[in-house]
């Protein structure tokens, strides 16, 4: 799994006055990673107990502000910036399904078709992180917006985790039913926004260089391939080799 993920999280904290150096620093995440394309989390488990904390230490009504943050995709690295330059939606869509084991091993992608809508699906591998949820929704909800605009918000939503009152009152779940307790974490999105061309990236915003290539994260336990992202992570979007 790696840390550029958090990124976009790690920036919304800081947003709302929170020290997150402090929390990566007491789960052995080191802060610099996050700003490295290929750097591993160096146990996917300290991915969870970081979240974990920081909800359970913030509470769920602050954890809800720092969902109404600004997340950009881009803020991910090479994988953001293809995501926010695909041409539509559904190429973005395929992207991400068929380049989520280099963001995050075990997790599916998928969609649900539903009369006039669809289901966006992701199936994560840790099903009992409350925070680890809530995230993965809002990472479905900036994807959509990458077509459907900065202010869009979901009309319908699914979490895999237990009921929760607080987070219905989470501003990004305003006028949307919330269903808990679901096999994925899910946000509907109308057909027409599926079938629709992006919206331009912000101008400051640069795509990856010509060429790259997402290369998938190694996870066979061999300390070889740990160093190889990791020394990877300091190279200028080339990925391992």
């Amino acid at each position: 799994m790696q840390a550029s993920g958090l990124k976009p999280f790690v920036l919304a904290m800081k947003r709302q006055g929170i020290n997150a150096d402090r929390y990566l620093l007491q789960h052995g995440i080191p802060s610099e990673f996050v700003d490295l394309a290929y750097a591993p989390l160096p146990k996917r488990r300290r991915l969870w107990t970081f979240l974990d904390d920081v909800l359970e230490s913030e509470g769920l009504v602050k954890f809800g502000h720092i969902m109404a943050e600004n997340m950009s995709l881009t803020d991910m690295g090479p994988l953001g910036l293809r995501l926010a330059h695909a041409p539509t939606f559904v190429e973005a869509f395929h992207l991400l399904r068929d380049n989520i084991v280099n963001y995050a091993q075990s997790n599916e992608v998928l969609v649900q078709h539903d009369e006039d809508q669809i289901w966006f699906v992701v199936e994560s591998y840790k099903k009992t992180s409350r925070a680890a949820d809530l995230l993965t929704v809002r990472f479905i909800v900036e994807m959509i917006r990458l077509a459907a605009g900065p202010d869009w918000r979901p009309r319908q939503a699914r979490l895999q985790t237990s009921h929760a009152p607080e987070i219905e009152k989470f501003p990004l779940f305003k006028e949307c039913r919330v269903e808990f307790d679901q096999p994925g974490a899910a946000v509907t999105v109308s057909k027409d926004i599926v079938r629709s061309r992006l919206r331009e990236p912000d101008s400051s915003t640069q795509p990856p260089p010509t060429g790259h290539k997402l290369t998938p994260l190694p996870d066979t336990g061999r300390i070889s391939d740990f160093l190889r992202v990791v020394i990877a992570g300091y190279l200028p979007y080339e990925g391992p080799p």
